[in-house]
């Protein structure tokens, strides 16, 4: 109960949800410095941790604040990286599910059976995976 009395005291205007999202500088600081990292031509580890600071900044600066508030104009306002925070998702989930397709592909080979769905599902995964990390840039 003491969430919800938390969210029925937050003021629901833009600016009030603006100046909420500042005030957690240092997270948006840890997201623009990961993503910087990425751009410069970061591995995996560097996409998962820009995930991380954008799970963590979600989590922080959302407290006691109705999700639907929250919306993506608000979150470009405060210079959050949506964009870039929805494609990093977006590929480390495509990323999950070639693993997980791969995990079971080999069980069902090594098991000796066709493994044909689950190469189909490996197939659909990369191709997902393809799809979401989009045209390579040039340097």
């Amino acid at each position: 109960m003491e969430a919800l009395d938390e969210t029925l005291k937050v003021d629901p205007t833009a600016d009030a949800l603006l100046k909420r999202l500042q005030d957690h500088q240092a997270e948006l600081d840890e997201l623009r410095t990961a993503l910087a990292r990425l751009r410069a031509g970061a591995g995996l580890t560097e996409l998962q941790r820009f995930a991380e600071a954008a799970a963590a900044l979600q989590a922080s600066a959302s407290a006691g604040i109705a999700p639907e508030l929250l919306s993506k104009e608000i979150l470009q306002k405060a210079n959050v990286p949506v964009a870039e925070v929805e494609q990093a998702r977006s590929l480390l989930l495509a990323l999950t599910s070639c693993e997980k397709a791969q995990m079971h592909s080999r069980r069902r080979l090594a098991e000796g059976g066709a493994g044909a769905a689950e190469l189909k599902d490996l197939v659909g995964a990369w191709e997902r995976l393809r799809r979401g990390s989009g045209p390579r840039r040039k340097r």
